[in-house]
C-alpha cells in the first residue's frame, strides 16, 4: 500500500515506516477495510514528506485517537511571507506558525493542512471530503495530486 502511494517500488519505501507507526497499523481495527489502508498510508506519505513515517504521520483514528473533534480541523492564520514589508506581527499575541525550515507558512500550507485534515476526518471518502470542502471531486483530486507532486519535488 505505502508503495503504491509513494507511486514507487515496494523495495525503495520498506523502510519507510517506522517501527512506531507498524505498531499503530497492527493496532487498528480496520474498519474501512483495504481502501482505509490504501488512503492511510496515501495520507501518511504525503503528510512524511518523504521522511520515515511516524506515528505522528498517520490520520488521527489510526493513531488511536478515536473521532476527531468538530473543532479540529480549521486552519489557523498563516502571516504573510517575510519578504512583505511587516515591522512585527499583528499584536495578538500569536507568532506565526512556521515550516520545518523555519520559515512562515504559506496560504498553500495551511489549505493543504486543512484539507488533509477533512480528508482523514472523513475517513479518506473522497466525496464526502468534497462535497464538506464545497469542491469537486475532481477539484479534490487534483489538489491531493498536487501536494503529491510538490512533496515528491521537496524529497528529490
Amino acid at each position: 500500500m505505502l508503495a503504491r502511494a509513494a507511486k514507487r517500488q515496494v523495495e525503495v519505501v520498506a523502510d519507510t515506516l517506522t517501527s512506531d507507526a507498524v505498531q499503530c497499523l497492527m493496532a487498528y481495527d480496520w474498519p474501512g477495510n483495504v481502501r482505509e489502508l490504501a488512503n492511510a498510508m496515501e495520507y501518511a506519505w504525503i503528510v512524511a514528506g518523504g521522511q520515515p513515517i511516524t506515528a505522528v504521520h498517520l490520520p488521527h483514528d489510526v493513531r488511536g485517537g478515536g473521532r476527531m473533534p468538530a473543532t479540529v480541523g480549521f486552519p489557523t492564520v498563516a502571516y504573510p511571507p517575510s519578504s512583505y514589508p511587516m515591522t512585527a506581527p499583528p499584536a495578538v499575541g500569536i507568532a506565526p506558525e512556521t515550516t520545518a525550515g523555519g520559515q512562515p507558512k504559506t496560504l498553500a500550507d495551511v489549505e493543504m493542512e486543512y484539507i488533509l485534515q477533512m480528508y482523514a476526518k472523513n475517513k479518506f471518502n473522497k466525496q464526502l471530503t468534497a462535497n464538506e470542502l464545497g469542491i469537486s471531486l475532481k477539484t479534490l483530486y487534483n489538489k491531493l495530486h498536487k501536494y503529491e507532486e510538490e512533496r515528491q519535488q521537496r524529497a528529490g
